[in-house]
């Protein structure tokens, strides 16, 4: 059954979940953010845009590399 042919109750209760779930997962997103961002002014340790995108650039090559390692 299509979201169209659902009645009008049932579709309303459908974009109120799917709204809510958002919601949480938006909240989730921005702690988890709000972590990574303590832990990075407690520790120092982190990765340049450039070693990711070489990392990310060998993924599904056969010469994948493994992550690189954190660093100050």
């Amino acid at each position: 059954m299509r979201e169209a042919d659902l009645p009008v109750g049932l579709s309303a209760f459908y974009e109120v979940r799917t709204m809510a779930t958002r919601d949480e997962m938006r909240k989730s997103l921005n702690e988890d953010a709000v972590l990574a961002w303590e832990e990075y002014e407690r520790t120092g340790l982190h990765l340049t845009l450039e070693e990711v995108s070489v990392w990310l650039s060998t993924w599904g090559s056969p010469d994948e590399s493994p992550p690189p390692t954190c660093h100050e």
